[in-house]
């Protein structure tokens, strides 16, 4: 009989996750977070980030962030083994949302292997986390909506064996 073990799930792709971070407006630049701090959580299943202070509390990372914090802060929680994480620099559209950064999840380790629950996003600006809307700034109130989307689906190739028809034989001494 077929099964899925850990050793089976070693073939199967990588699920990658994104989420955008961006004013609401073309004409709103958000306040870099060197200037003036601002921050979030994420959420994995049951566990929120709680270990990197730049975005203010514990957990909350600084909404233009590096990648190397994102991915230790991720990679901190019991329920992620490995990630890779890489930005993107968004500009804005004209007429539309305004500039600010992307990030890539792709989730590597054997831990989070095959199709994982989506990362949410919370605790932007509030509940411990920095808000430079607070200090005359632009973030909370001139985000555009952010969301969690599914990049790459992964997948486990199956193979199937090609048999023959069955070879008649006999076995009998003759």
């Amino acid at each position: 009989p077929a099964s899925l073990s850990t050793q089976s799930l070693v073939h199967s792709t990588y699920e990658v996750q994104s989420f955008s971070i961006r004013s609401n407006a073309d004409s709103v630049t958000l306040s870099p977070s060197a200037s003036i701090s601002s921050g979030y959580r994420m959420r994995f299943k049951s566990e929120t980030t709680a270990v990197t202070t730049g975005g203010g509390g514990k957990g909350c990372l600084r909404w233009d962030g590096s990648v190397a914090e994102i991915k230790a802060e991720l990679e901190a929680m019991a329920g992620i083994d490995s990630v890779t994480v890489t930005k993107e620099e968004m500009s804005s559209i004209v007429g539309g949302v305004g500039a600010g950064v992307k990030y890539y999840i792709t989730f590597t380790g054997l831990n989070v292997r095959g199709n994982v629950p989506p990362l949410q996003i919370v605790d932007v600006g509030k509940n411990g986390c920095l808000d430079a809307h607070n200090s005359g700034g632009f973030f909370g109130q001139d985000l555009a909506p952010i969301s969690v989307e599914q990049e790459n689906i992964p997948f486990i190739p199956f193979y199937e064996v090609q048999t023959t028809v069955e070879i008649p034989y006999d076995a009998e001494a003759g």
